[in-house]
Parts: C-alpha cells; structure tokens; sequence
C-alpha cells in the first residue's frame, strides 16, 4: 500500500470549539490579572474625579459667578 504523506490527525476536521475555549480560559485569566494589577489605581483615579465634581457642586453661592458680570 502506498502512504499519501498525512496522518489521521491531519486528515480529520477539527472542531473550532476547542480553540474558542482555549482563548476564553487565557483571555479571562489575563483579564483578572490585569484587572487586579490594575484595579486600585482606577478606584483611586474615579474617587478623585467624584471629589472634583461634588466639590464643584457644592460651592456656595457667593462663590460662583455672576451670569450678568459673565455677559459683559
């Protein structure tokens, strides 16, 4: 008999299932790595920018500018 050259494992079809769930199972430990590694820098960065907004909100009304003084 005469070989053609390919084994079994070539010739069959691989079911695409096997690669979508390897990419899932390294794409979920990189994002919790990263989310972790990451994740207090971003809590402080949004709790900065929350004080920046309520203490902009907060200003008393002597303290902001007149709308007539801004017309001019």
């Amino acid at each position: 008999m005469a070989r053609s050259g390919k084994s079994t494992a070539q010739t069959q079809d691989q079911s695409p299932a096997l690669p979508f769930l390897m990419g899932a199972v390294v794409g979920g430990l990189a994002g919790a790595l990263v989310g972790a590694m990451l994740g207090r820098h971003s809590g402080e960065a949004v709790s900065s920018l929350v004080n920046v907004v309520d203490k902009k909100a907060n200003r008393n009304r002597k303290d902001r500018p007149r709308f007539d003084l801004l017309l001019q």
